[in-house]
């Protein structure tokens, strides 16, 4: 062995020195495989195979853990792992949305439009089918909801009509040539009782 493999995987050849019949993880091409006879070659990566190795796996490529301090996950930049292991989580990815955006999800199964809130954001978060989810565009053609920002007279009044396109990336153009500030799916008139 070269001190090239004991500087680079020390830690884990003095773990595995200590539990060997539990083995190693060693990223391959095909991802990660556990392996009982490591050869420790300085450009592979390896974790220990213990309570963390998920953890230890994720840090590997590239990921944030987090670790719970009262009820608050707060990024470590060099994990020790010297809590419980319930108090560790992969740091979930960052929602590709943001508040109030419409939303579609649709995993062949279920179907469901909606606004973007900190429910859906923590639906998301859970959710094994990211790609499930899509910010929802309007159609030409289709019936949708249009209402201005009217910040002089404090109102609002929302108008149906068919979505033409988008003009200047700034202003949604309706089929009657109306330009409006905003614009939302059809079914954002079963909100509107609310406001």
């Amino acid at each position: 062995m070269t001190k090239e493999q004991v500087k680079k995987h020390g830690k884990v050849i003095k773990w595995f020195c200590d539990n060997s019949s539990k083995g190693v993880y060693k990223l391959t091409s095909i991802g990660w495989k556990q392996v009982f006879e490591p050869n420790f070659y300085p450009t592979d990566k390896y974790v220990q195979n213990d309570e963390y190795v998920e953890f230890r796996k994720a840090l590997a490529d590239g990921k944030l853990i987090q670790y719970l301090n009262g009820h608050t996950w707060v990024d470590i930049s060099i994990a020790a792992f010297s809590l419980p292991v319930e108090n560790y989580r992969i740091k979930p990815d960052e929602p590709k949305f943001e508040k109030g955006d419409w939303v579609i999800y649709d995993n062949q199964s279920e179907y469901e439009l909606g606004q973007w809130n900190e429910v859906s954001n923590e639906k998301y978060n859970k959710s094994t089918c990211k790609d499930c989810y899509t910010k929802w565009k309007p159609q030409g053609g289709e019936l949708c909801v249009f209402w201005d920002n009217d910040n002089i007279h404090k109102r609002e009044f929302w108008v149906v009509s068919k979505f033409e396109s988008i003009c200047k990336d700034k202003y949604y153009q309706d089929i009657n040539g109306n330009r409006w500030d905003n614009i939302a799916p059809l079914e954002y008139v079963n909100t509107l009782k609310d406001k």
